[in-house]
């Protein structure tokens, strides 16, 4: 188990971790929470201990830290408890990036899934800064790692915040790559994330003056919203409208 010894508190912590998973899952948020809390406390102690003797378990300890804090900010948003959230996804990039130093080779999946939550909890704050810094790290980190949907959801969020500090030019950067990539996967899949991709970089093309090309990526977004449409058609809406913008400028 990762060149070290795998004591009983890990094997107790590892429990509470997936039992945490499972309550999440299951809808049992509170509990969740609750069972994740042990978790880390878990985990806390047996690190402790790991890097006071050196023990070379240490790494496969401050991973179980670094999930066990991840989940409680996902449990935690479940709770729409938005404060707990950021704090335990800031520890947990903070446990991750410890592990990297540790171990330059570990998998950096879950640090760029930490630091894209983050940057969401971030923007709701209104900290859109912030925000862009955590979300173009997820970017950096998810580009390291085999896995394409990812790094295009993370592109696309990187275009949201930049637009959000009106950083236009490189908002459409990003947002055409994210679209390019979207493309590539499966259509049945990744239609909706395409749709929501080709609207934002409407909306970027509208700030830039390019309406024509702005019309293009809306009109395709609407085919596409009109192909699956969302529950209660707001997203299908809102792209309507943005479409009645466009065309009102270019028939101005």
């Amino acid at each position: 188990m990762g060149g070290g010894t795998t004591t009983r508190e890990v094997v107790d912590a590892r429990t509470l971790l997936d039992r945490s998973f499972e309550l999440g899952r299951s809808g049992r948020h509170e509990e969740a929470v609750v069972t994740c809390r042990e978790a880390i406390a878990a985990y806390r102690r047996e690190a402790e201990v790991k890097i006071v003797v050196h023990e070379p378990g240490l790494a496969l300890t401050l991973m179980g830290l670094a999930l066990s804090l991840q989940g409680l900010a996902l449990w935690s948003i479940a709770l729409d408890a938005r404060g707990e959230a950021v704090k335990a996804d800031l520890e947990a990039v903070a446990v991750h990036r410890q592990l990297i130093e540790l171990n330059p080779a570990t998998d950096r999946s879950s640090f760029a899934s930490a630091l894209d939550r983050l940057s969401a909890l971030l923007a709701e704050q209104g900290d859109h800064d912030q925000a862009l810094i955590a979300c173009q790290e997820a970017v950096a980190q998810y580009r390291q790692v085999a896995d394409l949907p990812s790094l295009a959801h993370a592109l696309y969020h990187v275009a949201v915040r930049l637009g959000a500090v009106d950083r236009h030019d490189e908002a459409l950067a990003a947002c055409t790559e994210a679209i390019g990539y979207f493309r590539e996967l499966d259509p049945a899949e990744y239609l909706p994330e395409l749709a929501d991709a080709l609207h934002n970089g409407a909306a970027e093309l509208y700030e830039l003056g390019r309406y024509d090309e702005g019309l293009a990526a809306i009109n395709e977004a609407i085919t596409l919203r009109r192909h699956r449409p969302d529950d209660d058609g707001a997203k299908l809406a809102k792209s309507l409208r943005v479409r009645a913008v466009i065309v009102a400028k270019l028939n101005h």
